[in-house]
C-alpha cells in the first residue's frame, strides 16, 4: 500500500479528483446564489455595495451653531453626525439656524471630508433660511470643497478660505501667509502679512505635524481657513486637527509627570497648558510654546478673542473661562480673530 502513495500514476488520480471536487463545489454554490436570486428577484445581499444599502437619516445642526459661543451643542451635533454616518447616509438640516460662526462652518466641513465619510458614506443638506446666515455659509468658502446639487458649481464670493493641509513644510508656510495675506487685504485693501497670525499658524500646524503619531497619519487631517466678517470689520481664523487632541497625546501626558500638583478637571489643565505652566519633556525653553504663544499674543493685543478646544477642555481667553465640557471633541480646535 505504502507503494501506491509514491507511484506517479496514483499522485496524478489525487490531483484531478481534487480538481474535480473544486469544480463541483464552485458550481454548487454558483447555483444557491442563482435560484436566490430568481426567488427574490433581487441580487442577492454580498453582490450589492455596503454605500448602496445604506438607510438615511437626518440630523439637524443646533440653533446656534457656533464653537466660541454654544461648544457643547455644536460638538455634540459633530459627534452625532460622525456615529450616524457609520450605518447610515447622513443628510444635514441647517435650515433653522439662528447663529452661525465661521469656526464652526470649518469644523463642519473638515468633519465630513474624513476618510470615514468619503468611503462608504454620502452627505447632503440644506441651507440655513436666514438670509444673512446663509450668506456667512456662501462666504466661508464651504461651497468650494462640496458638490451643489439643482445649481452650477460657482467658487464662493471671496470672503473666506478654507485648505486641507498635508504635512509638507513648504506647503505649510505656503499656506500661512497666503491666509494671513488675504485677511489684511479683505481688511485694509492691501497685500501685507500678518505677523501674529502667520507665526501662529506656522507654530500650531509645525507642533501638531510633530505632535501626530506616525502609524496614524493616513487617518488624520488638519484644517485651516480664515473669514472676513465685513460688518465687523475682523478677520476670523480656525485652525482643525482631527488626531487624538492635546491633552491626550503622549508628548502632554509626559509633561504632566514633571508637573506637581493636581487638577480637578481638563480645564484647568489647558488654562496651565495657556499659561505656560506645564514644563516641556525636555526642559528647552524653545519647546512647547504653541499654545503659549498664543495666549501672549493674546494679552498684547495682537489677536483677539483667542478660543481653545482640546478634546473636552474649552477656554475662552477673552471671557477668561476656562472649564471642562460634558462632551469630547477628538482633536483640536483653535479659534482667533483679528
Amino acid at each position: 500500500m505504502k507503494k501506491l502513495w509514491v507511484k506517479e500514476d496514483y499522485r496524478g488520480w489525487l490531483r484531478s479528483r481534487c480538481l474535480d471536487e473544486n469544480h463541483r463545489r464552485r458550481v454548487s454554490v454558483e447555483k444557491k446564489r442563482q435560484r436566490n436570486r430568481e426567488r427574490s428577484g433581487q441580487p442577492a445581499p454580498r453582490t450589492i455595495r455596503r454605500k448602496d444599502i445604506l438607510p438615511p437619516i437626518e440630523v439637524a445642526a443646533p440653533a446656534d451653531f457656533s464653537l466660541v459661543e454654544n461648544p457643547e451643542g455644536t460638538i455634540t451635533f459633530l459627534n452625532h453626525v460622525q456615529s450616524a454616518a457609520r450605518y447610515h447616509h447622513v443628510r444635514i438640516k441647517l435650515c433653522d439656524l439662528q447663529a452661525l460662526g465661521p469656526a464652526a462652518v470649518a469644523v463642519f466641513l473638515s468633519t465630513i471630508s474624513q476618510p470615514s465619510f468619503e468611503n462608504s458614506t454620502s452627505v447632503s443638506g440644506d441651507a440655513p433660511n436666514n438670509k444673512e446666515l446663509h450668506s456667512i455659509l456662501e462666504g466661508t468658502g464651504f461651497f468650494d470643497h462640496v458638490h451643489r446639487s439643482g445649481g452650477p458649481v460657482v467658487p464662493s464670493r471671496g470672503a473666506g478660505r478654507m485648505y486641507r493641509l498635508s504635512r509638507n513644510r513648504y506647503v505649510v508656510a505656503e499656506t500661512a501667509m497666503e491666509l494671513s495675506v488675504f485677511a489684511m487685504k479683505q481688511i485694509w485693501g492691501e497685500e501685507r502679512k500678518h505677523g501674529p497670525s502667520y507665526a501662529l499658524l506656522m507654530e500650531t500646524m509645525g507642533n501638531t505635524f510633530d505632535h501626530a503619531s506616525p502609524n496614524a497619519m493616513d487617518k488624520q487631517q488638519w484644517w485651516a481657513a480664515v473669514y472676513h466678517d465685513a460688518i465687523n470689520r475682523r478677520a476670523c481664523f480656525t485652525f482643525v486637527d482631527h488626531g487624538v487632541g492635546i491633552l491626550r497625546s503622549y508628548r502632554f501626558l509626559q509633561r504632566l509627570k514633571h508637573w506637581p500638583g493636581v487638577f480637578t478637571d481638563s480645564g484647568e489643565k489647558l488654562r496651565s497648558l495657556l499659561l505656560g505652566q506645564i514644563p516641556s519633556r525636555t526642559r528647552d525653553r524653545h519647546r512647547g510654546r504653541g499654545l503659549p504663544k498664543a495666549y501672549e499674543a493674546w494679552k498684547a493685543g495682537r489677536i483677539k478673542n483667542l478660543v481653545v478646544i482640546a478634546n473636552d477642555a474649552y477656554a475662552n481667553a477673552e471671557k477668561q473661562e476656562f472649564r471642562q465640557l460634558s462632551t469630547s471633541f477628538n482633536g483640536t480646535i483653535i479659534y482667533w480673530e483679528v
